[in-house]
């Protein structure tokens, strides 16, 4: 419509259009259904029945779909990591070995995989995770938790990576920031760096801790690295498309 007046839909014309010439539609029902853990897997890039495991003393075939989508939901996307590893694999020669903590189901691992990437360990507490990584990398150990890496004994590593808990940052959460113990283990994520002294480092959350305390919560993450003699850059990767929750994530 033109002048200003009231636009009329797409489908609302077609339907008026149709009535007019008296043509006869056929009517479809819909009904709104829950993803199933294959469709989530494959929206978050990971291959399919990747959270299909033996649990619990149940056969893969009776793997529950609960710890699935929890895992997933709280999970990097695989397509997200590759494109992180291309571009560090452009400025690294040679084989990457690196070290992921907080590692859920291992986005990081199958992104980088293709690239002849060797993970030297993980590091993860959940035990649906745990179990998902156990079943596809039984030659990595699994660490558990991250804040006891004093005692680690990994030799050098090239690339430190992880996600740590974006809950108390989210603008969904209550936004404690760093005076919640989940959001405090971004502090245990520089004690690790400070320690290993890799070369690279990845670290994973959500948009929300760029404006945690004003952003004074980044900020002091950024100065830290810094004080460790990293340089830094960090975006925020849309990521609506290849994840089970529609959250972009900030790296």
């Amino acid at each position: 419509a033109s002048g200003g007046g009231n636009m009329e839909n797409p489908t609302a014309q077609a339907l008026r259009s149709g009535a007019e010439h008296n043509y006869q539609f056929a009517r479809v029902g819909m009904a709104v259904r829950r993803l199933t853990p294959r469709e989530c897997e494959r929206l978050q890039g990971f291959p399919d029945d990747h959270t299909l495991i033996p649990w619990r003393g149940k056969s893969p075939q009776d793997c529950p779909d609960g710890p699935r989508y929890k895992a997933l939901g709280n999970s990097m996307a695989v397509p997200c990591m590759a494109w992180i590893g291309k571009r560090i694999a452009a400025q690294h020669e040679g084989k990457v070995r690196y070290l992921s903590v907080c590692s859920g189901i291992e986005a990081a691992s199958v992104a980088w995989e293709p690239l002849g990437w060797e993970p030297a360990a993980f590091a993860e507490v959940e035990k649906f995770p745990s179990a998902v990584l156990a079943h596809h990398w039984p030659q990595v150990p699994n660490l558990g938790d991250m804040t006891r890496h004093e005692s680690w004994n990994l030799g050098a590593i090239d690339l430190l990576v992880g996600g740590t808990p974006c809950q108390s940052f989210s603008v969904a959460g209550l936004r404690k920031g760093l005076h919640d113990p989940r959001g405090g283990l971004m502090l245990t994520f520089l004690e690790i760096a400070q320690r290993q002294r890799p070369r690279w480092i990845v670290w994973e959350n959500v948009p929300g801790v760029l404006s945690s305390h004003g952003g004074r919560d980044f900020g002091s993450f950024l100065g830290a690295l810094g004080e460790l003699g990293y340089g830094w850059a960090y975006r925020v990767l849309d990521a609506q498309w290849v994840r089970t929750q529609r959250h972009p994530r900030a790296v």
